[in-house]
């Protein structure tokens, strides 16, 4: 698990849930009517964030893991996460558009 938690696919998949989700949500509440202001985008990212890093700061704790070889990995990892969560938070998106509104997004 530690090998899971610490490498480039732990950080790939925490930054295309991010990507992913703030993509969703952003256009989502647009299409709904809702503000999409900095009260909302701010702690957002910030938590998001955190989250994301939390690997790397534990690993300070963790004896099996220096904390040079564990950002190496996220390094990685996060760049590649946000790209696909790009790719995935659009088609996400669309699905959703069309589901939740088919008269605006369905087939025409």
């Amino acid at each position: 698990m530690e090998t899971f938690t610490f490498g480039p696919f732990a950080a790939g998949a925490i930054a295309f849930a991010m990507t992913a989700g703030m993509i969703y949500m952003t256009r989502m509440r647009k299409e709904q009517g809702l503000p999409n202001g900095a009260l909302i985008l701010v702690p957002w990212v910030v938590v998001l964030t955190a989250i994301s890093l939390a690997p790397w700061a534990f690993s300070h704790t963790v004896n099996a893991h220096k904390p040079d070889d564990v950002f190496k990995a996220w390094s990685i990892g996060f760049p590649i996460g946000i790209f696909l969560g790009s790719f995935g938070g659009i088609f996400w998106t669309l699905a959703a558009l069309k589901a939740h509104f088919p008269e605006r997004y369905g087939r025409r």
